[in-house]
């Protein structure tokens, strides 16, 4: 039974306990806060500006954000190919 080089590479990385990290989670962030930002231009106003009163609208992107944001926190035990 041969192995290719890359079949070696996958057990040695799987073994190895070699974790995604950070730049996983900072890619899963940046989605989130896209999202907020197009949710916000969705709902006719602008990311980081205060309202006088949060309406609706922004809670229920501010909530999905959160989501977003919370999903991503297991990212970093992602194990890397």
């Amino acid at each position: 039974m041969q192995f290719s080089k890359l079949a070696l590479l996958a057990v040695l990385a799987a073994l190895s306990g070699a974790q995604a990290g950070p730049i996983t989670y900072g890619a899963c962030q940046g989605a989130c806060f896209c999202i907020l930002a197009a949710c916000y231009g969705t709902a006719g106003f602008t990311f980081g500006a205060i309202p006088p009163a949060a309406p609706p609208a922004i809670a229920a992107c501010n909530a999905a954000f959160f989501a977003c944001s919370g999903a991503c926190s297991n990212t970093g035990w992602w194990p890397t190919p």
